[in-house]
Order: C-alpha cells, then structure tokens, then sequence
C-alpha cells in the first residue's frame, strides 16, 4: 500500500474517532470502550492466524505487551470517560498535545537531547492554546473541566506508553505488539466493567451500535496496522504531523454531524496548541528504525518465533 494511502486513512480514522468514542459512550463509557476493545483484540488475532504468526509469551515479551497495554487501558479508559463532559473536537484538540509529553518523556526516560528554547517556546504557546480553549466550554459545560483532566491523564498515559516501548521493544513487530497489548488491556477493561458497572445496555441506539462496530474494526483493528506500518515507513516527527491535521477535521465533523459549536475562543486556542506544535517538531533530529522491524505492507510483520524470541529476551 503506497504510504500516501495509508496516511490519507489514518487521516480519517483519526478525524472521526472522537465524534464515534461519544456516541458509543451513550450507553455506558465502559461497555463502550470495552466492547470496542474486545472487537478489535479479536480483528487482530484473527490477522494474526490468517499470517500464521502466534503470540510469544516470554518475560521479555510480556514486558512490551504490557507497555502497550498501559497506553491501551489508561488512554482509552481516561478519554471515554472524559468523552462525557466534553465536545467531540476538544478531544482532537488536546490529543494534539501527545508529542510534547512525548518529548518531555523520552528526555525523562530514554535520555534523549535536552529540550531547545524553541521547544519550551512551542510548549508554552500549546499551554496558552489549552486555556483559551477551555475558558469558552467552562461556562457552557459543567463539567468541562474535569474532562479536560481526564483527556491529559489519558494522553499522558498514550505517550508514556509509546516511550515505554521504544525503550524496551526488541524486535517485535507492531502487529505482535498491538495484539499482546489489546488481549491484557481489552481483559482488564472487560473486568473493570464488570466491577464498577456488570449491567449490559438494555437498548443500543443504532448510531452507537455502528460507533462501537467502527471502532472495533476501523480505528482498533485496521488502525493500529495501518499506524504502525506508516511508523516503520517514515520518521516519527512526520507522522506525528497528523496531530496538526485531525483536530480541525474532528471539530468540523463534530459542528456537522453533533451540532458542536465552533466559538471564536476554541479557534483562537487551537491555532495557538497547532503553532505550539509546529515549533516542537520542526528541526528535531530522526529516530532510525532497525530493518528487522520494518513490513513491507500494512499486514507484514516481523515474525517472532519461539527460536529466535529466546534471542529477543
């Protein structure tokens, strides 16, 4: 698949995610993210065995399932619930922040350079954009704020997680990754509502029955390919260039198809978070990608055997 393609529908998954999160939350945010999870964990093993590849279940490799399972549990726990209180676009918005955290992490976590004046300035400007952003919704929505911090705890966990396996990944392929991550975090979000919820919804509206269906599918099941395949393709800093795109396309889709409204503030603040971001990425120096890593399409993985795993740990 040519990687334009690719990105173009990454593009689109992305757009309309947070717009599908809020509709499949109307019937309970943790049967909707769970149930999500559970589609997509079983799109990705049924790819899994179409490929002839298994999960590898060492020391080493359950270490980097559960690096992906904090970003899959933690972001997606935190942003369905915060998908309550807030318009679909903010969450588009606020997502925009993840390379940032990330950057600050990996200075934390994996030594990277120290962090340059044009960076802290991108930084501050994206803070600046954050509160502009929020000052228009905390009259209008009463409890804007506390979703806002629930959208920061989960992009917190989103780019912790990436870092995470940066760190540790040794060779799986994104596939395999996805797949161990998914089968932990869908239990555990499966578990989590059954503790603090257990009742199914007694009627699914139609347009939520098909969010949770897209999600499953779409945005967890073929997304998380397609994303881990444009990672192998290009540099880190031009993928991360979506995070420029989504949230103004998230928040036209929310104002035509949610009635969200589009207020002078929320256009201020976005151009502010999107300048913030522009100074970050540009210039940064490139992460090279190991050739054992790389598929050569959407559905090649590196293929971990139990030969050469014992390699890997």
């Amino acid at each position: 698949m040519p990687i334009l393609l690719a990105y173009i529908i990454i593009i689109m998954i992305w757009s309309t995610t947070p717009l599908a999160i809020q509709w499949s939350t109307e019937v309970g945010f943790l049967f909707g993210v769970s149930s999500r999870m559970i589609v997509g964990t079983l799109i990705c093993m049924l790819i899994l065995k179409l490929k002839k590849q298994q999960l590898i279940w060492t020391k080493h490799s359950i270490i980097v399932y559960l690096c992906a399972a904090i970003g899959i549990y933690g972001s997606m726990l935190f942003v369905y619930w915060g998908a309550l209180y807030v318009p679909s676009g903010i969450i588009a918005v606020v997502f925009g922040l993840a390379p940032i955290l990330t950057m600050i992490l990996a200075k934390l976590l994996l030594d990277e350079p120290a962090i340059k004046y044009q960076q802290l300035g991108g930084m501050i400007l994206a803070l600046i954009g954050l509160y502009i952003t929020a000052q228009t919704s905390l009259s209008e929505h009463k409890y804007f704020a506390l979703g806002l911090g629930l959208l920061l705890i989960s992009v917190s966990f989103h780019s912790l997680s990436a870092v995470l396996i940066k760190k540790y990944n040794r060779g799986y392929g994104a596939l395999v990754t996805a797949t161990g991550g998914l089968l932990i975090s869908s239990t555990l979000l499966t578990l989590s509502w059954f503790v603090f919820d257990g009742k199914f919804p007694q009627q699914i509206p139609l347009h939520t029955l098909w969010s949770i269906t897209y999600l499953g599918i779409i945005a967890t099941g073929i997304g998380f390919v397609l994303y881990y395949y444009i990672l192998s393709k290009i540099s880190p800093v031009r993928l991360a260039l979506l995070t420029l795109i989504t949230p103004m396309t998230a928040i036209v889709i929310g104002i035509i198809f949610n009635g969200e409204k589009l207020t002078y503030q929320i256009t201020i603040g976005t151009l502010f978070i999107m300048t913030g971001l522009i100074l970050n990425l540009v210039k940064r120096r490139k992460i090279s990608v190991t050739k054992n890593v790389l598929p050569v399409s959407p559905l090649e993985d590196y293929k971990v055997t139990e030969s050469n795993a014992k390699n890997i740990a």
